[in-house]
């Protein structure tokens, strides 16, 4: 069966004040669209998933808060059980689990039934659950899928919808194979699983929504199954994740901090600030789903981004936050449509190798491949990966199937006459992925960079002999500098000068 439309919007809520606040958007009622957004002609249905502890990725919710939320599904005829799954996950970080963890697995959730029937309330209408077991040597998979149908086939509960949470995208990094990601989607669908949720296997669905593509298409095929996008996303990626998944889960692109903001909390070495589900921020979400992201929602994005800039000085965080909102809204929208390419900002040690990689190839594509004297903690040191506010640099990686193949690495200058100036000093393409427009791309990217950065230039250097380059600078509308020579000291010559 295949979904035209994002059939639903999952958020993430760790209160019953933010569960029962999500679901009291799908009343008809005027309220429950927010007056700065265009109504849509038919919103998506809000559903949660309840859970506790958000910051550490979630874990099982309390039974109390369970029964507040149940209690308002079993008194408001907008929504039913069906609108709320419970997350069940009994300890933070790996999904490795011993015999004892899977155990409270179940004993979690027959305690949410327990306690639900106690109070005389709908049982919640989904669970979702997922891991790995450690027994077995080289077995943790094959165990994990056996103990989760065991538990599921075991919980005597009718109409419960069970969701692979996230606990996938784990199995499928430490796979090497990413062809083979449509199995994962015809073990959860014969482990009894209704739904998956998952990034494709990536740190955000933007990433990985080639592979949640696919996953999407196996299960299409199947039948009987949906596949959840989650991770990062926000009203501002939310519409490029239609065809490709059956529905989409949001966290923090759906809330606000709320509380004192004297930082005490984080001195003490605890976690910041609490998040409460934002109502106009769902219902944003909701409307850009029905209608895709309005101009209105672009032009406030652009405008958020430039008042930071403008207020605050050029440093690793900010150039960061800009540039992922134009990855989010602009950049990874244009090259799904162009293969399997992702961008992303260079930020740690791995993608300094990436960074190696590209340039070496450019100095051979420049016919110069012995002049790379920069090192990969060159590019560590200089570029803040190592820690710090500031950089010497920035670069945007290009992937395909997790392999670089091209690269804008910049950084900004300034002009004594304009102010700042965001200079390109290499654009890279692979040769085989040359003529795609993934150059063009990555260009208009760093122009929208420049005017969110307040940036008066979008300079960059090219060589003589390399007219096609030329010629397609010129047609984007760049203005060739004859009247000015490049000067340069390097080398020997540069400490002898230095030294005299």
């Amino acid at each position: 069966m295949s979904y035209p439309k994002l059939s639903y919007l999952e958020v993430c809520c760790d209160t019953a004040s933010s569960a029962i606040l999500s679901l009291s958007l799908n009343a008809p009622s005027p309220s429950s669209i927010p007056s700065n957004a265009t109504t849509p002609t038919s919103p998506p249905m809000v559903k949660v998933e309840l859970c506790k502890a958000v910051e550490v990725g979630g874990l099982t919710p309390s039974t109390r808060d369970v029964v507040r939320v149940m209690k308002y599904v079993s008194e408001n005829d907008c929504v039913d059980r069906g609108f709320v799954t419970c997350l069940i996950r009994p300890i933070a970080g790996s999904f490795v689990y011993d015999v004892d963890t899977i155990e409270d697995c179940e004993r979690d959730i027959v305690d949410i039934i327990d306690a639900c029937k106690k109070e005389g309330v709908d049982v919640p209408g989904g669970f979702a659950v997922g891991f790995m077991s450690d027994e077995g040597e080289g077995m943790r998979v094959e165990e994990g899928w056996k103990s989760m149908k065991k538990m599921i086939d075991g919980i005597q509960e009718e109409g419960i919808v069970w969701t692979m949470h996230r606990c996938i995208d784990d199995v499928i990094r430490c796979d090497a194979m990413v062809g083979d990601v449509k199995k994962y989607v015809d073990f959860a669908k014969k482990t009894g699983f209704n739904r998956v949720l998952t990034s494709g296997g990536h740190g955000t669905a933007q990433e990985g929504r080639n592979t949640i593509k696919l996953m999407k298409e196996e299960a299409d095929k199947l039948g009987g199954i949906d596949i959840v996008a989650a991770s990062g996303i926000d009203a501002y990626n939310v519409e490029v994740f239609e065809g490709i998944c059956h529905a989409v889960h949001v966290g923090s692109g759906a809330k606000k901090p709320v509380g004192n903001d004297n930082g005490s909390v984080e001195k003490l070495g605890l976690f910041g600030r609490r998040k409460e589900v934002d109502r106009v921020k769902v219902g944003i979400i909701r409307n850009a789903m029905a209608k895709g992201v309005d101009a209105e929602t672009k032009r406030l994005r652009e405008h958020k981004d430039k008042r930071v800039a403008l207020e605050s000085p050029v440093t690793r965080e900010v150039v960061k936050g800009v540039v992922n909102s134009v990855l989010e809204a602009y950049t990874n929208a244009m090259l799904s449509g162009k293969g399997g390419y992702v961008a992303k900002m260079a930020v740690s040690d791995a993608d300094t190798e990436d960074i190696m990689t590209c340039v070496q190839s450019l100095a051979v594509f420049e016919k110069e491949p012995d002049a790379v004297n920069a090192t990969v903690e060159t590019y560590r040191r200089d570029g803040g990966l190592g820690g710090g506010e500031r950089g010497m640099y920035f670069c945007l990686l290009v992937r395909e199937a997790g392999e670089p193949v091209g690269m804008a690495f910049f950084y900004f200058a300034y002009s004594t006459w304009e102010g700042r100036v965001l200079y390109l000093e290499d654009l890279y393409i692979e040769e085989k992925h040359r003529g795609k427009g993934v150059g063009g791309v990555l260009m208009r990217t760093l122009a929208k960079i420049s005017v969110r950065m307040d940036c008066k230039r979008f300079q960059w250097q090219a060589l003589d002999w390399n007219v096609k380059a030329i010629g397609f600078y010129e047609k984007i509308g760049a203005k060739v500098l004859t009247e000015w020579v490049n000067l340069r000291i390097e080398g020997d010559k540069l400490e002898e000068y230095a030294a005299g």
